[in-house]
């Protein structure tokens, strides 16, 4: 090998060795928790090999002597580096066992906020965790506590509804954490002001922030559901019993068919149902329910259909849905045609719209019950009994 590639290797090696000692002295020091002790080991771990390389320069017995040296000195090192050499090698087992030396990543620290709330003092809850809120302005969990007392506890609705407005206005919250926080401002409208209109603001503002998704519809269907500030006001109110005069001589009527309560008929029911989803289209409990009574009372089949249609087709829907307003389109099929074809079709785009997924396996095995189904639909045979009734054969 030449002289100079010889050379060049050497030095190579050499500033590898050095980087690598260097680096191992930097990291050391980071993860030390003592770094004016390790420095001192690293000072006497110099020392000696500087002794022994000074010793063992001149040859002969020098480098016998430095042999020797080498003992009493290695013991030395051994004793200074022994728990870091077994920490490095058991690291990964006692990590295991006692989670590491690693700091854990900071989090606001609520204990005290609670146990003060729960003591009545809730002031002092609230300073607390603005405490913590100056270190993670955006934690959701402080602000919606500081919400929460300010309207269960303090009655402060308005405040109540500013911190709600905060949180929606930042962006680092995940859609349910914005969805909870909204639902949980109509809720408290409800509960202490009776304010359905406060509350119908609150869910509006989850449609506004999430359109084309689950949460829009969900809200929509509590809109659809909230009651007149009247109804409310009358939910608060301790229940009165009303009796009305009973009837005379009851006994002695012929006809006691006025005195049954009257029911809604079903023609009313659809109209109010259709005026209804004409202010609300989101509700599907509605269309539901005016499904239902378009094929069993009207026998409607297409009209059934077409509302069922329209909650399928919406966008967004998780499979467990669309899967059951399947089903319930299979249903009526069955019952209004005394037939299983247009079921086992309806059937087979579940399986269709979710391959391999639970809804599909479902909507395999009804496939192969529907005969029994249909049996459950048929006319029962009336047989009679009496003279003449077992002359034909």
């Amino acid at each position: 090998m030449p002289p100079l590639l010889r050379l060049a290797l050497l030095a190579f090696a050499a500033l590898g060795l050095l980087s690598f000692i260097a680096w191992l002295f930097v990291r050391s020091f980071r993860r030390s928790d003592d770094p004016v002790k390790l420095l001192v080991k690293w000072v006497v771990t110099l020392i000696c090999a500087g002794v022994i390389g000074w010793v063992a320069r001149g040859g002969g017995y020098a480098a016998i002597g430095a042999v020797l040296l080498t003992v009493p000195i290695g013991i030395v090192l051994a004793i200074l580096w022994a728990p870091h050499v077994g920490s490095a090698l058991f690291s990964s087992i006692t990590s295991a066992l006692d989670g590491g030396n690693e700091e854990a990543d900071p989090v606001p620290l609520y204990s005290t906020c609670e146990a003060l709330r729960r003591r009545g003092k809730f002031r002092e809850a609230i300073y607390a965790i603005q405490e913590q809120l100056q270190k993670f302005p955006n934690d959701f969990a402080g602000q919606l506590m500081v919400a929460e007392i300010q309207a269960e506890n303090l009655n402060d609705l308005q405040a109540a509804q500013i911190a709600i407005h905060r949180i929606c206005q930042q962006k680092n919250h995940a859609p349910a954490s914005l969805v909870f926080a909204l639902n949980s401002l109509a809720d408290w409208h409800l509960r202490f002001a009776q304010d359905a209109e406060a509350a119908r603001a609150a869910l509006e503002k989850i449609i506004k922030l999430l359109p084309d998704t689950e949460f829009e519809r969900t809200a929509a269907n509590r809109i659809a559901h909230l009651g007149s500030r009247s109804v409310l006001l009358q939910s608060h109110e301790p229940d009165k019993l009303i009796l009305k005069p009973g009837v005379e001589y009851l006994g002695l009527l012929k006809d006691q068919s006025h005195l049954r309560p009257k029911e809604q008929s079903w023609p009313e029911e659809a109209e109010e149902l259709a005026a209804h989803l004409g202010l609300h289209p989101l509700d599907n409990e509605a269309r539901e329910r005016l499904a239902i009574i378009y094929a069993r009372h009207y026998g409607q089949l297409d009209l059934a259909t077409e509302q069922i249609e329209h909650l399928v087709a919406r966008s967004g829907e998780s499979p467990k849905h669309v899967a059951r307003w399947l089903n319930l389109l299979a249903d009526l099929q069955i019952e209004v045609t005394n037939q299983t074809g247009l079921a086992e079709q309806t059937l087979r785009r579940i399986v269709d719209l979710f391959p391999n997924q639970a809804p599909a396996e479902l909507a395999g095995l009804r496939l192969g019950s529907l005969a029994l189904e249909l049996k459950h639909f048929e006319k029962p045979r009336v047989v009679k009994f009496g003279p003449g009734a077992g002359e034909r054969r």
